[in-house]
């Protein structure tokens, strides 16, 4: 399993539809959490692309509307990081260096039998959970960096994975100290105590926004506004304001 996000969204290319069914056959056999759209036409893929469908492409190599390098360029072009895994049977020197070249995922020679499709398999799940973490990390990043008011990211341990300059300042620590403590560094009276209890798992069952006063003296009051983010890993981006 991918964090909260169960399934995979596949997509397979070859000019050879035998080839094609038993591909789709045996990695959906390999893993129940694949969920494969195959088609014979390159063409398709990027329009699958274009939707926010896949998650990874397993391509052949030689196809002749497009081989198998040319999708890889025209796929880079609207994705840089999409797992992108050559299936050939064409095991040259000269396929596998330019394939390297092009920034393949991985790659995959035909003809190995049952334990080519272990190994796809492996290597999707595999690569499929950093592509997730890293499209997670990026939108997460621009939400809390752009944001003007202290904002810590925590995972579902209540730990801070990210922190803006702004909490920063409030903490009146360095990020980098902040990062991989427990919630309870942000220094707000008696967040631990409240988050760690109703309101951290009330936000999350909700996947909405709340907000919650926790202390106030004559002077300053605290206040939690916790929001759950879509993201593949579940992540809750909590913002800490003082007012």
């Amino acid at each position: 399993m991918i964090g909260n996000h169960k399934e995979i969204n596949l997509m397979l290319i070859d000019d050879d539809k035998q080839f094609l069914d038993l591909n789709q056959a045996m990695l959906e056999r390999e893993n129940d959490e694949f969920k494969t759209k195959a088609t014979t036409e390159p063409q398709k893929v990027i329009g699958e692309l274009k939707s926010g469908w896949p998650d990874v492409v397993v391509s052949d190599y030689d196809m002749p509307e497009m081989d198998g390098i040319e999708l890889l360029k025209r796929i880079r072009e609207h994705d840089e990081a999409l797992p992108f895994m050559l299936f050939t049977g064409r095991g040259s020197e000269k396929v596998a260096a330019e394939a390297m070249n092009a920034d393949v995922t991985d790659y995959f020679q035909k003809g190995s039998g049952n334990e080519a499709y272990t190994e796809i398999a492996r290597s999707v799940t595999d690569e499929v959970e950093d592509y997730r973490r890293l499209r997670t990390a990026d939108i997460l990043t621009d939400l809390v960096d752009h944001h003007s008011e202290p904002v810590i990211v925590v995972d579902d341990e209540q730990n801070i994975t990210y922190a803006n300059e702004a909490l920063a300042e409030v903490t009146d620590k360095e990020i980098q100290n902040i990062v991989g403590e427990d919630i309870s560094a942000v220094n707000v009276p008696e967040v631990e105590g409240e988050l760690s209890n109703e309101v951290y798992h009330e936000t999350l069952s909700q996947g909405s926004s709340i907000v919650h006063n926790i202390w106030e003296d004559d002077e300053t009051k605290y206040h939690l506004n916790l929001t759950s983010v879509s993201g593949y890993d579940g992540t809750v981006v909590g913002t800490a304001t003082s007012t």
